[in-house]
């Protein structure tokens, strides 16, 4: 191609560009002036910032958004911030069903006594005697009553609250709450589980069955200790805090069901296959219907730590 038809095509191509950019320019125009005629569509409607403002305020803009965004949440209850004032465990109790009631006019509180203000326990009883009510249970570490467990009448339970704890007697008062086991089913093969296989507990055997020398306490609804496939890994050291007694046996099934899965006999051509072939022991703190509560549980766990349990379970 000569040196002329060279300019000639670049020139061209010049033309072009500049009369499409004209041609595009005048039909945009005249579009956005249609479009703006539209009532679904306007500059100013659907614009990021408000008709006053420039693009150079757009930071100062968002934080207007987000503050207007705060202030709608905090008037709307559904997703209103926390008082500041502070909350009492009463207070986070939704149903008074939660409580451990002996009638429909009375409740049980679990208050922890402060060591600290000299002569807070008898202070304390003195109140709980007061305010119309008994005691029904204690928690103790290595005989010491940390906490005592009241039975009050409900209409008395907010005032005593506030004066225990507003002169220092009590470092917590609780409800004593109500806890309540999952349900196991009573398939029959139900404790051929596949756990074992899935957490590959197989290849952790070739390294260690587990130690006898590791207690672990299985703070449930007891232990079937006459089960087979127990009964060698089982050590007598446990309690029962539902019938107050020292014969752990589980009258529900669901204590047995897990302590099997900790410590069955292994290889022993029956039942299941424990994963640590360790010692057990019992504290029974839920009662035949898979049901306990929070005073026994508590006692429960202080007296498997005081008789050497290494692993709560």
């Amino acid at each position: 191609m000569h040196k002329f038809e060279r300019h000639f095509a670049v020139l061209i191509v010049i033309m072009l560009m500049f009369l499409a950019n004209t041609m595009n320019a005048a039909f945009g125009s005249t579009l956005l002036k249609e479009m703006e005629k539209t009532q679904d569509f306007s500059a100013e409607k659907n614009s990021m910032l408000p008709p006053t403002q420039s693009s150079s305020d757009i930071y100062s803009y968002s934080g207007q958004v987000g503050n207007e965004k705060l202030r709608n949440r905090s008037q709307n209850p559904l997703l209103s911030f926390p008082s500041s004032s502070k909350e009492t465990c009463l207070d986070r109790v939704d149903k008074l069903d939660d409580f451990i009631c002996k009638d429909d006019d009375s409740a049980e509180l679990v208050i922890g006594i402060n060591d600290a203000e000299p002569g807070a326990y008898t202070n304390l009883i003195n109140e709980i005697s007061k305010s119309q009510g008994e005691i029904v249970n204690t928690v103790s570490i290595k005989d010491k009553v940390i906490a005592v467990v009241a039975d009050l009448p409900l209409d008395a339970v907010s005032p005593f609250t506030e004066k225990v704890q507003g002169s220092g007697l009590a470092r917590y008062v609780e409800p004593n709450m109500r806890f309540q086991t999952q349900w196991v089913p009573n398939d029959e093969y139900w404790s051929l589980q596949w756990g074992p296989q899935k957490i590959e507990a197989d290849y952790a055997w070739n390294t260690t069955v587990g130690n006898s020398s590791i207690l672990v306490a299985v703070i449930d609804t007891g232990i079937d200790y006459t089960h087979p496939d127990l009964e060698n890994n089982y050590v007598p050291l446990g309690y029962d805090w539902v019938n107050d007694d020292n014969d752990p046996i589980d009258d529900f099934g669901h204590g047995t069901h897990c302590a099997g899965i900790i410590a069955a006999a292994l290889n022993n051509t029956e039942g299941i296959a424990g994963l640590a072939q360790v010692r057990i022991m019992a504290e029974k703190a839920l009662d035949e219907y898979g049901s306990g509560r929070e005073d026994d549980l508590a006692n429960a766990i202080i007296d498997a730590v005081d008789k050497g349990a290494k692993i709560l379970s």
